[in-house]
């Protein structure tokens, strides 16, 4: 694990069905919510691999891409996604997540 830098977000990496637990009781715009499911679905087990790219994500969801961009940033931004590697270049690869949750969620086992 890197070094904290005071003041910064620890992001702790979860498994899939775990992940899916902290998203369903997440309170979070619905769209945001399928955007995470959906994207879930792409995970491996231990929570990584997470590289559907965006327009193949916006029609599994029935959304745009500008807007699955969007929510993508979102779950970033709210420490549920952490990006590991970005997509583009020559050819054109799907930018890479991996499922995690900032440090002191709780995982609800039953819901």
């Amino acid at each position: 694990m890197a070094a904290e830098r005071p003041g910064e977000r620890v992001l702790v990496p979860l498994g899939r069905f775990d992940w899916e637990r902290v998203i369903r009781s997440v309170e979070v715009d619905p769209t945001t919510k399928l955007v995470a499911l959906m994207a879930a679905t792409y995970a491996g087990k231990k929570g990584n691999h997470v590289r559907p790219g965006e327009q193949l994500l916006a029609t599994d969801c029935g959304l745009g891409a500008s807007t699955v961009r969007k929510h993508l940033a979102r779950l970033v931004t709210l420490g549920l996604l952490d990006l590991v590697s970005r997509g583009g270049g020559p050819n054109r690869r799907a930018s890479e997540y991996r499922l995690v949750a900032p440090e002191g969620t709780t995982v609800n086992s039953a819901r």
